[in-house]
């Protein structure tokens, strides 16, 4: 019986050293690993930029679509209003407030839209939405694709 009893530290003392040699090489491992992601602590930034490009497009491309839908009364009428009412979205200085609003205009055309008279209207958007950092060691692409319905 004082065998068992003998054994028994021995197998905790091998327990507890190994338990301690692998937080030890844990630590290490995190440790070193975390001095190459200081670099990178901003990259958020640039997600979060196409997200608010993303908004404003959701936002200008939806009132556009709404005002152009009520003063149309054909299919024609309605891309002719939904041209005139992108191109209002403009600042000041003849700048879209996102750029990309100048490729939604352009893809307009009678292939990506379907008009109802007095229901509905849709408009396929696809858009590549880009975010480079000033060094162009960061870039953020997201694929903006989504149909557009007027609201009800």
């Amino acid at each position: 019986m004082e065998n068992k009893k003998a054994s028994t530290p021995i197998a905790i003392t091998i327990l507890v050293i190994g338990i301690v040699l692998l937080i030890g090489v844990s630590w290490f491992g995190f440790y070193s690993k975390g001095k190459g992601l200081s670099g990178n602590a901003n990259d958020y930034k640039y997600v979060e930029e196409v997200y608010i490009k993303e908004a404003i497009l959701d936002i200008s491309i939806q009132d556009a679509i709404d005002r152009a839908f009520s003063e149309s009364k054909t299919r024609e009428e309605f891309i002719a209003n939904l041209k005139s009412e992108i191109s209002k979205k403009k600042l000041e200085s003849e700048e879209y407030p996102v750029s990309e609003m100048s490729d939604v205009y352009e893809q307009i055309d009678e292939t990506e839209i379907i008009f109802v008279k007095g229901e509905k209207a849709q408009v396929l958007v696809n858009l590549k939405l880009f975010a480079v950092s000033d060094d162009e060691k960061t870039r953020v692409e997201y694929n903006y694709v989504k149909i557009i319905e007027t609201s009800s």
